[in-house]
Formats: structure tokens, sequence, C-alpha cells
């Protein structure tokens, strides 16, 4: 009886020795080894190890993420075009109301300062000759068959250019508070169950005992610190400099199709004969007529400004979106991590629930031991009997 006790005790340490040792095994395969390991001509099964293997996937995957649930066109929108931010927009139009209209210029001094000498020649040629609408018509054509870069003065682009990197650091600081939101964190969480459940057995093991908030955490703060460091402000940076590059060149009628213009023309003229008396003061000093208007403006027309302003935001955001490639950045940032630094991270964060499925191999293996030899036992008595 004393032999049949040791045999089926002997068998349940072998069993958790077995099950423990696969277990640890299995999670060391997750990141070892970090390279495939030939014999000649042959591979080694299982090298590299299945994050390695896969870290193309992974890093593809993540940028995916990024795009599609993080920083979505609608998340974005509603995130940022809030009423907080059309009063700060109002705000300053106030600004640059107050400082115009305290100013001795004319319309027409204005006129001179900011627009081409192409357009400034034409226009006084135009009103010399023509009835206001055929003006409009005139003006807007030729506006429409320019170059954007000619219808700017210098002075002006160059203020544009050195807002680049301000708008880098204020589009990347709004992705770095939401990732940091509950909402991003939700979509971390999601998504991190929906890798794991798709790597099989183990990668399900692994992803029942590591989604915690722990590894979240973690991918949070990587992506923070991608979107915090200095080359993603330098290439969000490069990458709006490179549109606008584009963008400058085209004619505005490349952008703005024939119908819309049209429809700009009829609402020009409309709105320069009902609600733009400022033809009458095209030689008065702006503080001699300005403040009068001022009412009118922000309480009529102001709100209806930043509304459209914000709606051809909102609507050209998926666009601007797919420019900037964030996938791309996310993928080679994440392309370009260490393994060894990876997997210390993962073990480091994971230590506990690694040490939980070791664990568990081995009450399985020793478990399971203890019953065939349980069962070789009572088995064997009956054939002896």
């Amino acid at each position: 009886m004393i032999q049949m006790i040791l045999v089926v005790l002997s068998m349940t340490l072998i069993g958790a020795v077995i099950g423990a040792l696969t277990n640890v095994f299995a999670i060391k395969m997750l990141f070892r080894p970090f390279r495939p390991i030939y014999f000649g001509r042959f591979r080694l099964p299982f090298t590299p190890g299945l994050i390695p293997k896969r870290r193309k996937e992974l890093a593809l995957q993540l940028g995916k993420l990024v795009v599609d649930h993080l920083l979505t066109p609608e998340g974005i929108a509603n995130r940022w075009l809030h009423d907080e931010l059309k009063e700060d927009a109002n705000q300053w139009l106030r600004q640059r109301w107050h400082t115009v209209a305290t100013s001795q210029q004319t319309p027409s001094d204005w006129v001179a300062d900011h627009c081409s000498s192409e357009f400034q020649t034409g226009k006084q040629r135009q009103m010399d000759v023509f009835s206001i609408e055929e003006r409009i018509d005139i003006l807007v054509d030729e506006w429409t068959n320019q170059p954007i870069v000619s219808l700017i003065s210098n002075e002006m682009e160059a203020d544009l250019r050195k807002q680049f990197q301000d708008w880098s650091n204020y589009l990347l600081k709004r992705g770095v508070e939401y990732i940091e939101s509950p909402e991003g964190k939700m979509q971390l969480e999601t998504v991190v169950s929906r890798f794991f459940d798709g790597k099989g057995t183990i990668g399900g093991l692994v992803g029942r005992f590591a989604t915690s908030d722990k590894i979240v955490e973690w991918l949070r703060e990587e992506i923070v610190r991608v979107l915090k460091d200095d080359y993603s402000i330098e290439l969000v940076t490069q990458l709006i400099d490179r549109e606008y590059e584009e963008i400058r060149n085209c004619q505005v009628n490349e952008l703005v199709n024939a119908e819309a213009i049209d429809a700009a023309k009829v609402t020009l003229k409309q709105t320069l004969y009902e609600q733009v008396p400022m033809l009458k003061h095209w030689n008065q000093p702006f503080m001699n007529w300005m403040p009068e208007y001022e009412e009118r403006v922000f309480k009529e027309w102001t709100p209806v400004v930043i509304d459209s302003l914000f709606e051809f935001v909102k609507n050209r955001l998926e666009w601007w979106i797919e420019q900037l490639r964030i996938d791309e950045i996310v993928r080679d940032q994440v392309n370009g991590f260490p393994l060894e630094r990876l997997e210390a991270l993962v073990l480091s964060i994971s230590r506990r629930e690694l040490k939980m499925i070791t664990l568990f191999g081995a009450l399985l293996g020793g478990g399971i031991a203890a019953l065939q030899g349980v069962l070789m036992i009572i088995f064997g008595m009956n054939f002896s009997s």
C-alpha cells in the first residue's frame, strides 16, 4: 500500500514539474529566441519567438488601432470642436477687430498692404469700368484661376509658416489627452483583448491573465511617449509643411468645384448689397466707421463664420489624418523598439500573472498525473484479482 502511495506521489510530482516547465517554456517562447536559429539550411521550429516573429504584424495592428479607434475624426471632432473653442475663436476675432477698428488706415490702404500688386491693379481697373456685380464675377474668376500663393503677401505666408510647429504641438497634445482619457483606455483594453484572443490557446491564456490595467497602462505610456517625442513633433511639422507646399501652388478652382464658385459669387453679391456698407467707406479711416458695426458683426456674422469654419474642419479631418499617416509613425516606432526592452517591460508588469500561469500549469500537470496514478492502481488491482 505504501509503495502505491509513493508511486502516486512520484507521478504527481513529475507531472507538476512537467506542467510548470511547459508553461515556463511557453512564456519564454513568446519572446525568445529573438532571431531564427538555423542548422545548415534548416530552421529550428518555433524560432524566433511569437512576438519577434509577429512583430511587424503587431506594429501594423497598433498603427491601425491608433487611427481606427483612438485618433478618429469623430473622436477628434468631439474633443476639439466644442463650444469652448468657438468662444476662444470669437475672442480672438474681437481682438483683431479692435486692432483694426482703432487704426487710421482706410480699406483701400489695407488692400494695398495685404494683397498682391496684380490683384490691386486688376481691381482698380475693374472698379473704373464695370458695375459691382460684374466686378465681383471678374474678381472671383481671377482669384480662382491663380495659385493660392499669388493671392497672399509674403508677410502673411511667413506668419502662417511660423504657426506650423504650434499646430503640431497642439495636435499631438490633444492626441495625448485623448489617449489618457477613459475612452482611450477602453479602446486599448478592447484591442488588446482581441489581439490575445486571436493568438491561439497560449495567447488566449496569457490574455486572460495579463489583459489587466498593467498592459493597457504600458501601451498608453508608449503611445504617449511616441506622441510626446521631439521626432513626432518634427515629423508632423514636416508633413504640414509638405501639404502646404502642395496646396499653395494649386489654383483655387482645383480645390473648389465650379458650382461652389458660382454659389460663392451669388452669396458674395447678396452679402455686399445687404450687409456690407463698407463700400461707401472705402476711403475713410477704419476708426471713423467700424465701431458702429461691431454689435452687428459679432451678433450676426461671427457665429455664422465660426460655425462654417468648424464644419469645414470637421469635414476635412479624415483627409488630414490620412495625409499625416499616423499609422506609419506608430508602426515605425514599434518596429524600432528593442525586443529586449519590450520583453523586460512585459515581464515586469505581468510578473505576478505569469507566476500564476506557471503555478496553474504545475497544478494541472500534477492533478492529471495523480489521476493517472489512482486509475492505474485501481485497474491494476482489478486485473490482479
